[in-house]
Parts: C-alpha cells; structure tokens; sequence
C-alpha cells in the first residue's frame, strides 16, 4: 500500500512539473517569426458599460469603462487608429472608438471613457441593445493572439427614455 502511494505521489509531481513546464512555454509563445510580439487582451475588471440615464438630444446615452492590457512581451507602439471600439450590433452608428495614439508596455494596462449614442435627433432609442467591445479592431498592431481582441460576449443594455 506504501509502495502504491509512493508511485501515486511521484506520477503527480511528474504530472505537476510536466504541466507547468507546458504553461511557461506557453506563456513564452508570444512570438511572430521568432521575434518577440504584442497580445492586447480586454480585461473583464475595469471594463463596465451601462445605460448612462441621460435621454437629451446629443448626450451620451451609453457610458463606462474599457480596461485592455499588453499581455505580450513587446511594447504595443504608437498606431494612427482606434485601439477601443465599442458598438451596437444591430445600429453600428451607435458607437465610440478611442482615437488616443497610445503605447503600451507589456505587463501594462489601460483604461478608456467610453461615450456612445450621440443621436442629433429626437428617434427613440428605448429597449435592449446589444454591444460589441473590441480591441484593435483594425488590426494595426502586430499580435501573437487575435482571437483575444474580442469581448466574449455582447453586452446588454436596456435604455428607457421617456
């Protein structure tokens, strides 16, 4: 029986190293042609979007927060294009898009206001929307991992606008 445990508690270790050693390599594989890359990620603390109650012609009927980080082990560099993206599904004029040329180190994160739903006219804007969040939508920063960029879920969000 001793023996049985002693094999059992070995066969773990072995297990145990051999998974970690999987994971480090892994983490390790954030690389372009060998060369090490970027891998923006959006992050779930931090980013929150909600109905801001503000029904006005030309306010803001959508605010929050969108939080990505650099999980890569390149710095992310200065692009000419919108790093956030926020929409509505099914009225993609109903948007933000963060327009700060912005660097990120790897390790570092950064969080965005996000104001979006300025109508100009008075059409009603009451019910569920359905909101994509997005990363480098425009596929301007080079990345070991674009399958992250992409919230993993639509948002949510009920106005009521008298």
């Amino acid at each position: 029986m001793q023996k049985a445990v002693q094999v059992a508690g070995v066969s773990a270790l072995a297990m145990a190293m051999f998974f970690s050693s999987v994971g480090d390599s892994l983490a390790r594989q954030c690389r372009i042609k060998g060369k090490e890359a970027s891998d923006l990620v959006l992050m779930s603390i931090g980013t929150d979007l909600r109905f801001s109650g503000n029904c006005g012609i030309g306010r803001s009927k959508i605010v929050g927060t969108v939080t990505i980080k650099n999980v890569g082990e390149k710095k992310v560099p200065i692009v000419n294009a919108p790093l956030i993206s926020v929409w509505d599904v099914d009225q993609p004029k109903f948007k933000d898009e963060d327009r700060t040329l912005q660097v990120l180190d790897p390790g570092e994160s950064l969080t965005k206001q996000i104001r979006a739903g300025r109508f100009m006219s008075g059409r009603k804007l009451d019910g569920v929307h359905w909101f994509q969040i997005k990363v480098d939508r425009r596929g301007k920063v080079k990345e070991c991992n674009k399958l992250n960029n992409t919230w993993p879920r639509l948002v949510r969000i009920r106005i009521n606008c008298p």
